[in-house]
């Protein structure tokens, strides 16, 4: 029923109406969603005489147990402040919508016009709030006036009791663009929950900037292979651009100069408003092309220093490298800095890239991460690539295979993207209506049924709530699964790993996983080095925060190359250094500490080491480690002149007993026996050197062989490590065993025996 049939809409006035503008973070403020637009229709609803007010709920989605407490939270909240109108973006929560409505009798307006639940439990729906705020000022105008309701724009409205009732004219709303309307925005938030990191650190503080809406990016879906059977002629579609975004081909950008301009008078407005603005984040697709204007301008104008984060899709990256390099020269020294915080990879398998729609190939995405990690390592502080780590994927879809799983986990590692998006191992395609793959999952008949699962989907991110879908392949739902059961028990910087194990058990299995089974094994392992809670435990999270600051504080990563190449490496190589003059920097702030730890691929292959090493020791350090494969050291005087350059500890890395293996494994002939040969040479120059074994599969065997051995060359202690990439899910139990032995012939030897894993 459309508003020129139906009867008029008219509620009694609400001279006092208040409104609540409520955002409900998923992961407990690590997100990037924007709070500018409702606190800029706050603060101008506040002009009109209205009482308006933003909330931010932070939920913690490692801790479901505490979803039902904020809920109560946020109602209690909105009786207290007798709110008549509740309005929500990003929902992944229909009971919520009910309990507001049944709770404190408020009417509920939803902004997100695609999402699932949106028009059957919502009162109100506008549907183009991120392009115009206006349409939902003339609401709350209506509410208060007791005007009538149908005749409004761009409002879908579902009253209880009538028929639903859509607005006659959906077109935009005639009005200024937003960026041009009087900047105005609440600075004040009522907050429930505790905002925190994955870390359980408090995250920085941030502001959204909105100008130019859409994206630029245009490829027309219609052309593409993947669709050609799928009917496309739902007036809601997206046509243009990637296939999974409401965006594409609708580039709305003002002059980049006007809109430089008005970044950073919103800037100097926060800057004035608040006691800290960290980071600010812009949204224009097509940003990077005036990020050297946007930085120029902000410096000469006396602005404080702030980090940049942009937006980028990966053939961005490759057009505008110039522009990327002028604005790192412009930030170096100045205190401000700058990141692509959104590179929109999605997947580095040519064929879900192919079926997003997106456009580039993954040969272009590895040479947009060459030019970025070149353009870090050259400007490290001015342009910051590993700052954000919230770089889009979409790893799960209804059409993954197993191999699109194996070609993102090897890329992934080969090309250390871990640190650039971090979480992807469980990052699901989310479906809406408007979308052509939404078409295309109901065309191969792959929507299920209700809201996706609640800690995969929507929930899992902060996005309102899609629709369900299957997998065409039951396998490769084991693999989510499996991954989704142990990964609580489980590391974030090892999810890849872990995500490496589940695929290669499932690909060899004939039969569903025992998933219990498994996750009872997986803790058991996990319990020989950790007792305490598990990621969900935020005190767990910020002792193990403290932990690792404190390790990486005395810890000088150093050098990219390595003269082995090992099958799984130990090593992410992302935030190596190669500036000898930075590495000094780092080597001597980190010997005030007393102890520097010196580590990287294979640190011995930097020229400078002796040089690095003595000037820890000047600087105060009473004892440097080294962590090496210790090849360098298996002939000559090497060992002598490490021991006279100030080295007082070794950590030497092995795999395997036999040395066959070992070269096997590291895919370097003769590392086996030479790494026995610097062993030798440590005992004899009186070196305290301790073995890092490695923990693999095909080696659980020998494990308390190799201390053994270690013990007869002079080790002074065994360290094990356990990476999720090395463990084979179905003997677990094996694995546990074969620690143990090998811990207890440690001890047995007389050696410190310490153990770490995922």
């Amino acid at each position: 029923m459309t508003a020129s049939s139906a009867a008029p809409i008219q509620l009694a006035a609400r001279p006092g109406l208040a409104v609540a503008f409520v955002y409900l973070h998923a992961q407990a403020g690590g997100d990037y969603f924007a709070d500018t637009p409702y606190a800029w229709t706050a603060g101008e609803l506040r002009k009109l005489g209205h009482r308006a007010d933003v909330i931010h709920v932070h939920f913690d989605r490692e801790d479901p147990s505490s979803q039902a407490r904020l809920c109560d939270q946020l109602i209690e909240r909105l009786t207290v402040g007798d709110y008549g109108l509740v309005t929500l973006e990003h929902c992944w929560l229909p009971s919520l919508i009910d309990q507001i409505r049944d709770e404190t009798g408020a009417l509920v307006c939803g902004t997100e016009p695609d999402a699932v639940l949106a028009g059957t439990r919502m009162d109100f729906v506008i549907s183009s709030f991120t392009s115009h705020r206006q349409p939902l000022i003339d609401l709350v105008t209506a509410l208060a006036r007791g005007d009538r309701l149908d005749t409004l724009r761009n409002l879908r409205i579902h009253l209880p009791g009538q028929q639903p009732v859509a607005s006659t004219a959906i077109e935009n709303h005639p009005q200024v663009p937003d960026a041009r309307r009087p900047f105005c925005p609440v600075i004040e938030r009522v907050t429930i929950g505790e905002p925190m990191d994955l870390r359980g650190a408090t995250p920085p503080v941030r502001k959204t900037l909105d100008t130019n809406k859409g994206c630029p990016f245009s490829d027309p879906v219609a052309g593409n292979p993947t669709f050609a059977d799928v009917e496309l002629d739902d007036p809601r579609l997206t046509m243009a651009g990637c296939a999974f975004c409401p965006m594409g081909g609708d580039y709305k950008a003002l002059p980049w100069r006007e809109t430089v301009t008005i970044h950073l008078h919103h800037i100097r407005y926060y800057q004035a408003n608040m006691d800290r603005l960290d980071e600010v984040v812009l949204r224009d697709q097509h940003a990077i092309r005036y990020a050297p204007e946007l930085l120029r301008r902000a410096i000469d104008e006396g602005l404080r220093p702030f980090g940049l984060l942009i937006p980028g899709r990966g053939d961005a990256i490759l057009r505008y490298g110039d522009a990327m390099e002028e604005a790192a020269e412009i930030a170096a020294g100045s205190g401000f800095w700058w990141t692509i915080y959104l590179v929109g990879f999605e997947s580095f398998s040519q064929a879900q890239l192919d079926l997003y729609n997106k456009g580039v190939t993954v040969a272009e995405y590895a040479e947009a991460l060459r030019r970025m990690r070149d353009l870090h390592r050259r400007f490290p502080d001015a342009f910051r690539l590993y700052a954000a780590g919230a770089s889009s994927f979409i790893l799960w879809n209804p059409w993954t295979t197993l191999d699109d799983l194996r070609i993102n986990i090897d890329f992934v590692r080969d090309n250390a993207v871990w640190d650039l998006a971090r979480g992807l191992t469980t990052t699901r395609l989310r479906l809406y209506p408007n979308l052509p793959l939404y078409w295309k999952a109901r065309h191969d008949g792959l929507l299920g049924e209700g809201t996706g699962p609640d800690d995969r989907g929507a929930a899992h991110t902060g996005y309102a709530s899609e629709a369900a879908w299957v997998y065409r392949d039951e396998r490769v739902g084991w693999a989510e699964e499996l991954h989704e059961q142990l990964r609580r028990h489980c590391d974030p910087p090892q999810l890849v790993g872990l995500l490496d194990a589940c695929e290669r058990h499932v690909r060899d299995a004939d039969d569903a996983p025992d998933f219990a089974g498994l996750e009872a094994a997986w803790i058991g392992l996990r319990g020989l080095w950790r007792t305490s809670g598990g990621p969900g435990d935020r005190t767990e999270r910020k002792n193990k925060a403290a932990a690792v600051d404190a390790r990486a504080s005395r810890t000088v990563l150093v050098g990219r190359s390595c003269n082995n190449k090992c099958r799984v490496c130990v090593a992410s190589h992302a935030e190596f250094e190669d500036d000898v003059g930075r590495i000094q920097t780092r080597t001597q702030a980190a010997a005030k500490h007393g102890r520097v730890t010196i580590a990287g691929r294979e640190p011995t292959l930097l020229r400078e080491l002796p040089q690095l090493t003595r000037g820890a020791v000047k600087a105060g350090a009473r004892r440097v480690e080294l962590v090496t494969n210790g090849r360098v050291f298996a002939a000559g005087r090497a060992v002598a002149k490490l021991a006279a350059a100030g080295v007082s500890d070794v950590l030497v890395k092995r795999h395997r007993l036999a040395d066959e293996d070992e070269d096997a494994f590291t895919q370097a002939p003769g590392s086996g026996a030479q790494m026995w040969q610097a062993a030798a040479g440590f005992s004899h120059n009186e070196i305290a050197w301790r073995l890092l074994l490695i923990v693999v599969d095909d080696g659980l065997d020998e494990l308390a062989a190799i201390v053994g051995k270690a013990a007869g060359f002079g080790a002074r202690g065994i360290q094990l490590k356990v990476l999720a990439a090395n463990v084979a899910l179905s003997r677990l139990d094996d694995t546990r065993e074969a620690i143990e032995n090998a811990m207890n012939a440690a001890r047995e030897a007389g050696l410190d025996v310490a153990i770490e894993g995922y």
